[in-house]
């Protein structure tokens, strides 16, 4: 590449001289042709996403929220100081970057030995654990935790609740409602501070409304969403895979 840091660009003649692979003609239709097939299933599990997620956001946002999350919900129950307790073993964090925005992913790949462990990380999930991160939390970092990998520590930056009672309240379901509820997102929305670091704190997830709604409906919710859910995570394996896809169709004529 030449010229500035700020300009730099590969020259036209580079372009020019580039050596490319020249198979026979018919070989150079069937490669188009294959990777058409994987553009076409590409775009359709795109459809499939776009539309089972309106349909979950259907399914939310027809319920109407009267109960306050404090209600139902503990919140920050527990917290340990790595460093004391862990000095020097190591520990899984999840951090802010550890949740995705939007999609309810989490990592635990970031291992951390106890006596290195930022000042941050305290917060101790239990199994069916709702995390909500309470910094721009319009960007939905919000994960549901079936199961608590041993030794996980979570940042401070996040809310963790649990039901008090699954019998009650499903836990599921109150990450259905902060993953898709529009309601529920303009009750955080009022809740930030117009500032620079625009977050919620724990007062305020306590006194959000959420539906109230027997455990036969709760359960016929999470179940409706969980098969959608199920739908779009392959959908997106399939996305995902779509590149190493067409390489090894390239691979295979080139």
């Amino acid at each position: 590449m030449t010229g500035t840091s700020g300009h730099r660009r590969v020259p036209i003649k580079w372009y020019e001289d580039l050596d490319i692979p020249v198979p026979p003609i018919d070989v150079q239709k069937q490669i188009v042709e294959e990777i058409a097939i994987v553009d076409k299933s590409n775009s359709d599990a795109k459809f499939l996403i776009d539309n089972n997620i309106s349909d979950i956001r259907a399914i939310i946002n027809s319920l109407v929220s009267t109960a306050s999350i404090k209600e139902y919900f503990d919140i920050n129950t527990q917290t340990l100081n790595p460093t004391s307790c862990w000095k020097n073993e190591f520990f899984t964090y999840v951090d802010i970057d550890s949740v995705g925005k939007g999609d309810g992913r989490v990592s635990f790949d970031k291992i951390i030995l106890g006596k290195d462990a930022p000042s941050r990380a305290r917060r101790v999930a239990q199994d069916r654990t709702v995390v909500v991160s309470t910094v721009r939390p319009y960007l939905k970092g919000f994960a549901y935790i079936e199961s608590v990998p041993d030794k996980t520590i979570f940042s401070t930056g996040f809310a963790l609740l649990k039901s008090k009672n699954e019998d009650t309240y499903i836990s599921k379901l109150l990450y259905y409602l902060f993953m898709y509820s529009d309601d529920l997102m303009k009750q955080m929305e009022t809740a930030m501070p117009k500032a620079a670091y625009p977050s919620i704190n724990k007062e305020d997830i306590d006194n959000f409304k959420i539906p109230l709604l027997t455990i036969d409906e709760q359960e016929r919710i999470v179940a409706q969403i969980e098969t959608l859910e199920l739908e779009i995570t392959k959908a997106r394996t399939l996305i995902e895979n779509a590149a190493s896809e067409k390489q090894a169709i390239l691979d295979k004529y080139l």
